[in-house]
């Protein structure tokens, strides 16, 4: 689903989930992308405050199926800390996988 509002302030425990968001964010939490895994997009500005902390999981190369991704349309701030917990299966390389995305992204 899509909520809306001006600003979103997660200011303690731990948001997860799927789905989108309208409007600015602001994570001093713990935020969990996915449903292990999944993807949430930020339709708005994005601030990763000191105190916050993002956690991906990663078991493959595609995205929102194998490993969480975090989709901001709009400016981002990054402070706080990223967590990556790595589950491989066989010889997946998932973080060659989300370089190569990145990297495609940015073309755009």
């Amino acid at each position: 689903g899509t909520l809306t509002a001006s600003q979103f302030n997660l200011s303690g425990g731990t948001a997860l989930g799927t789905g989108s968001l309208t409007g600015t964010m602001v994570n001093s939490a713990i935020l969990q992308p996915g449903n292990s895994p999944g993807c949430i997009t930020v339709n708005g500005g994005f601030t990763q405050a000191p105190t916050g902390v993002i956690e991906f999981e990663v078991a493959g190369t595609v995205p929102c199926a194998e490993y969480d991704r975090l989709l901001v349309n709009g400016p981002i701030n990054l402070d706080g800390d990223l967590e990556i917990a790595r589950r491989l299966a066989d010889d997946d390389d998932p973080m060659a996988a989300m370089k190569r995305e990145m990297e495609r992204d940015q073309k755009k």
